[in-house]
């Protein structure tokens, strides 16, 4: 009895916390002790619990945004619209967050949902439940030294089975199908960082795991992207656009077959419009050039009027271009790569 007693108090503490944190007001020192230093589980339980729809004391959109605003204070931003720091698994309950079970509770809501997302019902389910998708698919850097090291690691299990078994492929296919699917339904919707947190939740599924890669870069996502891209450039400027880049970006890698998905989209025709339109914009100018360079990698594919554009990229934001080659993984053009100072 005692013992009941003692669970059910800290249920109640730990329900109590969460509540806090989602209030209006809101809690930076409780975000931060939860992210950084909580090792008690419990309020993994109380969250799938509430996204589940079995917790009447969370809701399904508190119990998403509890989820953003601990992963997000870890990666520097608790709103979850960005992502500028990746370098840490963070405490026990982060971990114990960002498992399978918890993951795939929020890709199960998502899916229930689906029917009303098109009709713009519960658009802040939506978006939230976006930033946490991108937020749990964050592979920190001290994931990934154990990953090499051949230590298992809760923040990345989706990230690749044992050699000769598949363990997550399921799971994997399902978080792929589940984000492509939402493209669909963001495009509805003109909030720009909903497109910035579907672009990142992908961005971080292909290059976590090579096999969520390979059956995503299968489908039709690279027009999907281009479109909203398009929309988004036509609305107002936004990181989402550069998100977007960045996207396409990688999904050029691998066989040719992917780069002739991305190219059939227009891929090369956004980056051209974004270079004219919006060269002064920096993620957006660099990362639609960095893209250009991925598409159109032959020397006689880019006109010199073309690269008088890149050029002109290049040395307003040299350092920025460095960075935004990195999410090239395939062959980017002779010509560009040239512009860069020595």
């Amino acid at each position: 009895m005692e013992r009941s007693v003692a669970i059910v108090s800290c249920e109640q503490t730990r329900m109590a916390e969460l509540r806090r944190l989602v209030s209006y007001m809101g809690e930076e020192k409780l975000a931060g002790r939860l992210a950084l230093q909580e090792a008690d589980l419990t309020a993994v339980d109380i969250l799938v619990d509430a996204i589940r729809g079995d917790a009447p004391e969370l809701q399904e959109v508190q119990a998403l945004r509890a989820i953003v605003r601990i992963l997000g204070t870890l990666a520097g931003d608790a709103t979850g619209d960005t992502v500028p720091d990746v370098s840490s698994s963070g405490s026990l309950l982060v971990q114990g967050i960002r498992s399978e079970v918890l993951t795939g509770a929020v890709v199960d809501l998502l899916q229930r949902r689906l029917p009303s997302f098109p009709a713009q019902e519960q658009p802040w389910l939506l978006l939230d439940g976006l930033r946490a998708m991108r937020l749990l698919l964050v592979l920190p850097e001290s994931a990934k030294t154990a990953q090499r090291a051949g230590q298992r690691n809760t923040a990345a299990w989706w990230v690749e089975d044992d050699v000769g078994y598949t363990r997550h492929g399921e799971a994997r296919r399902c978080l792929g199908e589940v984000l492509v699917q939402l493209l669909d339904l963001v495009k509805d919707y003109s909030k720009a960082e909903m497109k910035a947190a579907a672009f990142g939740a992908l961005q971080n599924l292909v290059t976590g795991s090579s096999t969520a890669f390979r059956h995503v870069a299968q489908t039709n996502i690279a027009e999907k992207v281009v479109l909203l891209a398009q929309a988004q450039m036509k609305s107002l400027p936004h990181v989402a656009i550069a998100d977007g880049c960045r996207l396409l970006t990688l999904l050029c890698a691998g066989p040719r077959s992917h780069l002739r998905k991305v190219t059939d989209a227009n891929a090369l025709a956004l980056s051209l419009e974004l270079l004219k339109r919006l060269e002064v914009h920096r993620e957006i100018a660099s990362s639609a050039l960095v893209l250009l360079s991925v598409v159109a990698p032959q020397e006689d594919g880019i006109r010199p009027d073309t690269l008088e554009l890149c050029a002109g990229v290049v040395k307003r934001f040299p350092q920025q271009v460095r960075e935004e080659l990195s999410w090239a993984r395939s062959p980017v053009s002779g010509a560009i790569l040239a512009l860069l100072p020595k």
